[in-house]
């Protein structure tokens, strides 16, 4: 059985929520490489590495197309509703940025780092 290359994740829990997607809608999905992320989840950079997820060459085509839908679902605001959503990744006061650059000197490169979602009408930021 050859596989197909979906996409490349440098965060492996959003390859599983994927895979579960295309394995409702009947396509069998593979997840390969989170071990490896999950323990140095700051290697995605380097040598191209990060959590895979596969299907099967002749899934391929309707994979995309599901996924593709998936993606076209706007974002909105839990506290609000809002579709006024930014996508933001690390920190923005200096206090924090600092900390971060300081736990990752002491060895946890910037793990303490997170995505979040933030609506610019009502101010709610996802992750908090």
């Amino acid at each position: 059985m050859k596989t197909k290359l979906i996409k490349r994740y440098a965060q492996s829990h959003l390859a599983f929520i994927h895979k579960g997607l295309l394995e409702e809608n009947g396509i069998d999905a593979f997840v390969f490489g989170d071990n490896f992320m999950n323990t140095f989840p700051n290697m995605s950079g380097i040598l191209n590495a990060g959590t895979e997820l596969r299907v099967r060459e002749e899934d391929y085509e309707k994979a995309l197309k599901i996924l593709e839908e998936e993606s076209k679902e706007p974002l909105t605001c839990a506290n609000c509703g809002s579709k006024n959503i930014e996508f933001t990744y690390g920190k923005k006061s200096f206090f924090k940025i600092i900390f971060s650059l300081f736990s990752a000197i002491a060895g946890e490169p910037f793990g303490n780092i997170q995505r979040h979602y933030y609506c610019k009408d009502c101010g709610f930021k996802s992750g908090e």
